[in-house]
């Protein structure tokens, strides 16, 4: 029923590694036993692998204290004539690769994926297994698909899959047949749990696997964090991510980790919150450890101006840090908030919301940038123009390219020369424009004309009646400029002070 839900997770990228698959079979033998199949339609709902395993992951547990108790008050045998051979090490993996197709016995890289952090294999043998001829009758669970199974347990001892001998081909792998702990007790005769145990801590530190749960008795013994984890970085905010095995988490200035779950990725801590990762799907963590929304995203940005942009599919919507969605209507793509608007796509053209969801204005650009002193750059076709926050166009001259505003002026550009415009919508020198000039620094910016250079005020002023060889921006109320092949400098009232 659910092989559409299956495959969107797929292509999403959210079942890229054995973990994510052992955790949507769990979620999938959860709901199928316990009846919940009814409650999904064929895509699960549009969950996504985090959504899922998050929703049944205490039951799921329990479900497994529960199987353990049944395991224990049932009687069993001697083993029903199999020989059952734990698998430390891909070399003695090897040694099978004759008698099957398993991957596991032939390639090491999917030996090393399939028991990635501590995860053990089990073979189990039949009596005379190498001589039973393969019969395709019945299969995969007839007496060739038995004759061998590959048995997969994580670090806590729970079943992962069952793998018959015939491996993909007839369903041998997860098959409904033999998929659970009680199955396989009744081919194999034996209590699973006692048999089938896991490595122990001790063989676990020996093969350099530190348990999640032990990381912070460890801290907490006085161990400095580079002799527990594999990478600790920075403190951002009072918290540093660190790294054990493939995961992530944070720790304190006091050496106490953050959050109970491990991360694929984290990000640094900005404005109060991180960007986490599960499986493919984004999410925030804030500083007392907590998830800030039910909505795992494809995408996350950092909070700035109380807001974060998140995509979901090919959406795009703002959150903010009480969890909340901004808008009712998602975007193409949008930018960050900056004065309290942000801009926003939808098709081919922009627009800008504020911070209550609104679409600020009823004209929609082909471009737009951030505002920035109270204006925003926009563009219409090939022209651009400045808007202000009440929608109001600050010129009536629409140019080839504009600058955000600094220090009350932008940079606009008309034909080949260059310009500057205030928040008057005035040109600062009307009179002259130039072959090209610099943004603003320290009162002045460069100005170019026929390959000779100057200064130019916030007024328009140009600062020196000598035009110059080259000059470098102010510094303390000094600039060096050359002239006749000689480096000289000159002070903000364009006095030359030396050579």
């Amino acid at each position: 029923k659910f092989m559409v839900g299956g495959l969107r997770l797929y292509f999403n990228g959210e079942l890229y590694n054995q973990e994510n698959k052992d955790l949507f079979n769990k979620v999938l033998n959860y709901i199928n036993k316990n009846g919940h199949t009814g409650d999904y339609n064929f895509d699960l709902n549009g969950l996504s692998l985090s959504e899922l395993y998050n929703k049944y992951e205490e039951e799921i547990r329990r479900d497994a204290e529960t199987d353990r108790e049944r395991s224990d008050h049932t009687q069993r045998g001697n083993g029903n004539g199999y020989k059952i051979i734990p698998i430390n090490s891909f070399d003695e993996a090897e040694q099978y690769g004759e008698y099957t197709s398993w991957c596991v016995t032939h390639m090491e890289d999917q030996f090393d994926s399939y028991t990635d952090g501590g995860k053990r294999f089990y073979f189990c043998l039949k009596d005379g297994f190498e001589s039973v001829e393969r019969n395709d009758d019945g299969a995969p669970l007839n007496e060739y698909g038995l004759s061998m199974l590959a048995v997969l347990v994580d670090s806590d001892g729970n079943l992962c899959q069952i793998t018959t001998r015939y491996n993909h081909e007839y369903g041998g792998e997860n098959n409904d047949g033999l998929r659970s702990v009680e199955q396989l007790e009744s081919i194999l005769d034996v209590n699973f749990y006692k048999v089938f145990k896991p490595y122990t801590r001790e063989e676990l530190h020996e093969m350099g696997i530190i348990p999640f749960d032990e990381v912070q008795e460890l801290l907490d013994s006085g161990k400095e964090p580079n002799e527990v984890f594999d990478d600790c970085d920075d403190f951002s905010e009072g918290f540093a991510r660190v790294i054990l095995g493939n995961k992530c988490n944070y720790i304190d200035e006091n050496n106490k980790l953050l959050s109970n779950k491990w991360f694929e990725s984290c990000g640094d801590f900005y404005n109060g919150f991180a960007c986490v990762k599960l499986g493919q799907k984004w999410n925030y963590i804030d500083t007392n450890g907590e998830i800030l929304s039910n909505q795992w995203f494809d995408v996350c940005d950092c909070f700035r101006d109380g807001f974060a942009c998140v995509r979901l599919g090919k959406k795009y919507n703002y959150i903010d840090k009480n969890g909340e969605i901004l808008s009712n209507k998602w975007f193409d793509y949008c930018l960050s908030f900056s004065e309290g608007f942000a801009c926003v796509k939808l098709g081919e053209k922009w627009n800008f919301i504020d911070k209550n969801g609104e679409l600020v204005f009823e004209l929609w650009f082909d471009g737009c940038r951030d505002f920035s002193e109270g204006f925003a750059c926009v563009r219409l076709g090939k022209k651009y123009n400045y808007i202000n926050t009440n929608g109001e166009i600050l010129s009536n001259q629409w140019f080839d390219y504009c600058d955000n505003f600094h220090y009350g002026v932008a940079r606009v550009k008309l034909g080949e020369k260059w310009n500057y415009i205030d928040t008057n919508g005035e040109i600062l020198s009307p009179d002259q424009w130039f072959d090209y000039c610099d943004e603003f620094s320290k009162g002045f910016a460069r100005v170019n004309l026929n390959d000779k250079f100057n200064y130019i005020d916030t007024k328009g002023d140009i600062l020196s009646n000598q035009w110059f060889d080259y000059c470098r921006n102010f510094n303390d109320g000094v600039a060096i400029v050359k002239l006749n092949n000689e480096f000289i400098k000159i002070n903000t009232n364009g006095e030359i002070l030396n050579k």
